[in-house]
């Protein structure tokens, strides 16, 4: 679960900017949620870290 508040954190930052959160309104807010849910279902797996040889790739936003 961490995992997945990080990438959502990262995500927002990536998406709205680095602004504060009062200022965000309730349309930017449902905007932003709305293209993570058109995600593709494994956008986050594709980090190639499940060998134990390989370092990955961090996947940007």
């Amino acid at each position: 679960m961490e995992n997945k508040i990080r990438d959502i954190g990262k995500l927002a930052m990536a998406y709205l900017a680095d602004v504060a959160v009062a200022s965000i309104v309730l349309e930017q807010s449902f905007e932003f949620l709305f293209n993570v849910w058109m995600l593709p279902k494994g956008w986050r797996k594709g980090h190639g870290r499940n060998r134990h040889d390989k370092i990955g790739k961090d996947l940007c936003p």
